[in-house]
């Protein structure tokens, strides 16, 4: 679904042959897909990138005639504690300055900032966790609220998300010295290691689950990117997250440059669809053309498997689901004339039989598709 123009927000996920659960997200191998995760972000993770420059390669500036609706940044995160016990001693002031508005300004216009992680039946076990912070648009924040915690829509619906360690030594990367030289930059290890075992797993078990975060948005969504931040007390990283990787900046204190992240919010509020990572080329199909894609199916199911009723019902169900049909426009080639400009066909699909639940490659979606001037 979608409240945005030019993006698909929830789409749907393949589901397991008995359709109790997610295919490939059964909460049972939670752990072993989050120590997966850990261990391949080592071959994709860059940085650290300077923040300013982070900013301004990947967000467009806040338009001028937009600038008097977003609130000063002075003091605007001076009740976030250096460190705490617990997460939540931070993401709670931090929610409250995040969604700071008066009648005419706020932090990020038109966005909303949730605590995702209470709404989980079993908010400490990896497959059932959900960020601390999630960022929405106005409308999908209200959609996500209508939903079940058993839900995982938080993550179909997040424009972007945010994960807090409860203190600066927990985080997973370190910078090197900020005058350090190009020798130096290049031999300096930016993955943490850590010496106290127990200190290792806790660091390691947090950032693991920040990528399985990551990679069910990309799965839930239609992405070519994700942003995130990542938080250790009171000090932030930003991420890009695409199919090639990892960007992290170095580390600030939001305390002490609280400018850094309100502008990295601000322009993130106002930048377009495809510059927040939404894939544009991806679009809700029309009533009309929901219905050609039923039937379709319908016919193509009784023709394979020659039933009806309930068994129709719910063999469909593996490739249809009511009010979430997608259109795609793919660009085509003719194959015996190669070198000849290539048109654009529109493909309806729904609910696909697989999606990639990893951060990078190909990641490669497979569908039953239904093409529409056929």
């Amino acid at each position: 679904m979608s409240d945005t123009p030019g993006c698909v927000y929830h789409v749907p996920m393949p589901i397991d042959d008995g359709h109790a659960c997610t295919r490939g997200l059964n909460p049972s191998s939670g752990d072993a897909r989050m120590k997966q995760h850990l261990r391949d972000s080592r071959s994709y993770t860059v940085g650290p990138m300077p923040v300013e420059q982070f900013i301004e390669e990947f967000l467009p500036p806040v338009p001028a005639e937009r600038r008097n609706a977003i609130l000063s940044s002075k003091s605007a995160f001076s009740a976030i504690p250096h460190g705490a016990p617990t997460p939540m001693e931070i993401f709670k002031p931090l929610l409250d300055a995040l969604n700071k508005s008066t009648k005419r300004k706020s932090r990020a216009p038109g966005l909303v900032f949730a605590n995702a992680s209470v709404r989980s039946e079993k908010p400490h076990e990896p497959g059932f966790m959900k960020p601390h912070i999630c960022c929405y648009t106005i409308a999908n924040a209200e959609a996500v609220r209508q939903t079940p915690t058993t839900s995982r829509a938080d993550l179909g619906y997040a424009e972007l998300f945010i994960e807090i360690k409860p203190d600066v030594f927990l985080d997973f990367f370190v910078d090197p010295p900020s005058d350090a030289i190009t020798e130096a930059l290049a031999a300096h290890e930016f993955i943490a290691r850590y010496g106290n075992d127990k200190i290792k797993a806790r660091v390691d078990r947090s950032f693991g689950q920040h990528i399985m975060y990551t990679t069910e948005i990309l799965a839930r969504q239609h992405r070519t990117f994700v942003f995130s931040i990542t938080m250790a007390g009171s000090t932030a990283r930003l991420c890009r997250w695409d199919r090639s990787g990892l960007i992290v900046t170095r580390s600030f204190d939001i305390r002490e440059r609280p400018e850094l992240l309100c502008d990295f919010l601000a322009r993130f509020a106002y930048a377009s669809p495809t510059k927040r990572g939404h894939d544009e080329t991806v679009e809700m199909a029309t009533p009309e053309e929901e219905t050609l894609f039923r039937d379709a199916v319908m016919q193509h199911v009784q023709e394979q498997l020659g039933v009806e009723g309930d068994a129709l019902a719910q063999a469909i169900v593996e490739h249809y689901e009511p009010g979430h049909v997608m259109a795609m426009h793919v660009h085509t080639v003719d194959l015996k004339n190669p070198d000849r400009a290539g048109g654009t066909e529109r493909y309806l699909v729904s609910r696909p039989v697989t999606v990639p639940l990893y951060v990078t490659g190909r990641c490669t979606r497979g569908y039953w598709a239904v093409q529409v001037e056929t």
